[in-house]
């Protein structure tokens, strides 16, 4: 329960940041990915496995990071290695795709309120925290 707390807390300050700055601070996600790390040692050996495919889902947001030439920020694939050393494969992909849901909502509102285009940007991470609290009343991750 106090890993819910701690990765709620991350999220919210760097949904806060990304709405702020539409830009992520990478080196302060250092200690969360360390603690992260160190608390892999806490689980079962097997266990373990599920966690590191849960990085790959942030790795491949960097991919995509690359290949659009940053359409995509390499933050939002950072947050997503320390969600995925927090809560698995499968918690951290439903974490995704229901962030992409809520950006998805959150821009059609926009576009509706002429707030928005087509090529309009928005923070991503404010979505993600969203998700994250969705996931937990949902699924209790």
């Amino acid at each position: 329960m106090s890993n819910f707390w701690v990765l709620g807390i991350f999220l919210l300050i760097y949904g806060i940041i990304d709405l702020l700055k539409k830009e992520i601070p990478i080196w302060p996600m250092f200690p969360m990915g360390i603690f992260g790390i160190f608390s892999m040692f806490e689980r079962p050996i097997e266990d373990n496995l599920n966690y590191v495919i849960g990085i790959l889902i942030g790795i491949g947001l960097l991919v995509l990071s690359k290949i659009t030439k940053e359409e995509i920020g390499y933050g939002d694939g950072f947050v997503l290695i320390i969600t995925g050393l927090y809560l698995g494969y499968q918690h951290n992909l439903m974490l995704l795709l229901l962030g992409l849901l809520v950006s998805a909502i959150v821009s059609l509102f926009l576009m509706v309120l002429k707030r928005a285009g087509r090529k309009t940007r928005i923070p991503f991470i404010p979505c993600l925290t969203i998700a994250y609290f969705i996931l937990w009343r949902v699924c209790y991750i």
